[in-house]
């Protein structure tokens, strides 16, 4: 019975549509990898994705008009002739997209995978369905139906929003000391990757000194961190935990925040500094972090870091702590580097500080909270890098306790990690030391 079944268009028709099924999981995972508007990945699976479509139906196509049937042996060699190549020339093209733009092969490797294990289930599902050729031409109708399907699967989980909701709702986790009425600074560290960090944790422990990488890597006693990244993929837990290379960002990476906190803790070696990070990879101003009183809907990230900061800072006043933001550190304005977003920069940036301030009016230090905006790297994914930049600064010309930082001045680089592969949507390690260093300074500047 069970040889009649493999042998049956049922296990035929259940083992190509369980294969669907297969896909549309694994695609429906591999989406939540990503955020917004198109992307590489995006691009990448889904041309991976079609690809595999199209070479199965092809080779579906070749074997069951074949006049005199198929053998097991003869359709492993008609799959390999029509199937291998078309998959090989998708992947190799899109890998040399990619790399050449500097986008995450990673990922790209996924997809092979992906596409690697539905050939495999397709494969055995065609041989195990081996009947005679008066009944190919089911197999035809479900090749054509099975196709359609496939191709329908991938297009939607390609190009659907994210089903995936912001987090807004956030618990600190108790596991300070009570804090007798003390006066603590906070600073906020928020904006995108280059803000959650994409830093490689390997290449500092290369590129610096054995004493300075024993200072980064145990951490300092006297600046603590808070941190939600990419919705909660990576976060503290929702505790502050002091802060080092190995907690502030993810496993193996790390953001501005450890520069940050090196130069924090040399000027103000008395106190402990309170970081608040919220930040989000390939987020955007114009839609996600939208302030409200740009006159459109309020983004979801707008309005989930406002939630995170007052979560923490209602959680330091409950522990008897005096909690006074100092400033507000801005790493963001790649993915607006496009028309109409860039046009729109500088005033949605301008709005964003005015609302932060108006919303944590009753935490600001006495001097205001600092806002220190950091310019976007000239990489060539960023087309209108200047128009962004050039918001930037006008802003700080014109709003008071606005600070530009110049990160192209500054030569901070990207194009040298990985090597023989860099990142050019990111800053290597020792520039993301670099960056966070300028954001402490800027801070010192205004305190002392």
């Amino acid at each position: 019975m069970a040889n009649a079944l493999m042998n049956s268009q049922v296990f035929f028709w259940l083992g190509g549509f369980g294969s669907v099924l297969l896909l549309a999981a694994l695609q429906f995972f591999f989406r939540r990898l990503y955020f917004g508007a198109w992307s590489n990945l995006r691009a990448a699976l889904l041309a991976v994705a079609i690809g595999v479509g199209i070479a199965v139906f092809g080779a579906w196509v070749t074997a069951f008009l074949s006049p005199a049937g198929i053998s097991d042996k003869a359709f492993i060699a008609r799959w390999a002739i029509c199937a291998l190549p078309i998959i090989a020339a998708y992947f190799f093209a899109l890998c040399f997209i990619t790399v050449k733009k500097g986008g995450p092969t990673g990922y790209n490797v996924s997809a092979a995978i992906l596409g690697a294990i539905v050939f495999s289930l397709l494969l055995i599902t065609v041989v195990r369905g081996n009947c005679e050729a008066s009944e190919k031409a089911g197999y035809v109708v479900f090749a054509s139906v099975y196709g359609l399907a496939y191709i329908g699967v991938v297009l939607y989980f390609a190009l659907a929003p994210s089903v995936c909701p912001v987090v807004k709702d956030f618990c600190v986790r108790d596991t300070l000391e009570k804090g007798n009425g003390q006066k603590v600074k906070v600073v906020l560290l928020n904006g995108q990757s280059n803000a959650e960090g994409v830093a490689r944790v390997s290449y500092l422990k290369k590129n610096v000194s054995e004493e300075d990488f024993l200072r980064y890597s145990q951490g300092y006693d006297n600046v603590m961190i808070n941190y939600v990244n990419n919705n909660g993929a990576a976060s503290s837990g929702g505790s502050f935990v002091h802060l080092s290379a190995e907690e502030g960002c993810k496993a193996e990476f790390y953001g501005p925040e450890l520069g940050m906190a090196d130069a924090l803790s040399r000027a103000f070696p008395d106190e402990t500094i309170y970081i608040v990070k919220y930040a989000w990879g390939g987020s955007n101003l114009h839609t996600q972090w939208l302030p409200p009183s740009s006159n459109g809907k309020t983004g979801d990230l707008y309005e989930a870091f406002v939630n995170f900061t007052k979560s923490c800072l209602e959680y330091l006043k409950r522990k008897n702590y005096d909690p006074k933001i100092c400033a507000m550190c801005w790493m963001q304005g790649e993915s607006d580097a496009e028309e109409p977003a860039a046009s729109a920069y500088g005033k949605r940036s301008a709005n964003l500080i005015r609302d932060v301030r108006k919303e944590f009016s009753d935490y600001a230090s006495e001097k205001g909270i600092l806002f220190v905006d950091a310019g976007i790297s000239d990489s060539p994914y960023w087309r209108l890098y200047e128009k962004i930049n050039d918001a930037k600064k006008k802003n700080a010309s014109e709003i008071e306790n606005y600070v530009f930082l110049d990160t192209i001045a500054a030569g901070l680089e990207y194009r040298q990690e990985p090597e023989k592969q860099p990142d050019l949507a990111h800053y290597d390690s020792t520039s993301a030391i670099k960056l966070g260093e300028m954001f402490a300074n800027e801070i010192i500047a205004t305190l002392k």
